[in-house]
């Protein structure tokens, strides 16, 4: 009889294990999800900004070269992002995972930095979105940050 017991307490834990893991990856397949769509929307708005020659909300003297960079960062987060939705959605082991996030932190940062060089406010404002769906996603993985690292310096 205590066997049994201990049977089903441990097939119970495993179960709720697995409930545990299924709904981390479905988390995290969400966050990453939102961190495509707003990425690819930074990149689209940075795109359109390069194109227009708008250079109404930065008062640097060199904001096309600004506008060049900030626009290549912005879109190689957009794609690093959409390639780690496709990881999880494809089933990917944890290390692959953290593999392609290491490429979405990397490219995070460096549009980080550029919204940080720009002075610009709407920028800041712009990044917000991106940042909440990174913050998520390194949530999700157990990465603890402090959120200094998250906000652009002033």
């Amino acid at each position: 009889m205590f066997a049994r017991g201990s049977v089903l307490v441990v097939a119970l834990a495993l179960a709720a294990l697995a409930g545990c893991v299924t709904n981390t990856r479905a988390n995290l397949s969400n966050a990453a999800q939102n961190l495509e769509y707003n990425a690819k929307a930074l990149a689209h708005d940075t795109g359109d900004d390069v194109a227009r020659g708008d250079d109404r909300t930065d008062e640097t003297a060199d904001y096309s070269h600004y506008s060049r960079e900030y626009a290549r960062d912005a879109t190689a987060l957009a794609r690093n992002a959409h390639e780690l939705r496709i990881a999880l959605d494809e089933g990917a082991s944890d290390s692959e995972v953290r593999a392609v996030f290491d490429r979405v932190s990397r490219s995070y940062h460096a549009v980080r930095d550029e919204v940080s060089h720009s002075d610009s406010l709407q920028a800041r404002r712009d990044l917000g979105p991106v940042t909440d769906s990174y913050r998520a996603i390194a949530h999700e993985l157990g990465i603890h940050v402090a959120r200094d690292e998250y906000i652009p310096p002033a």
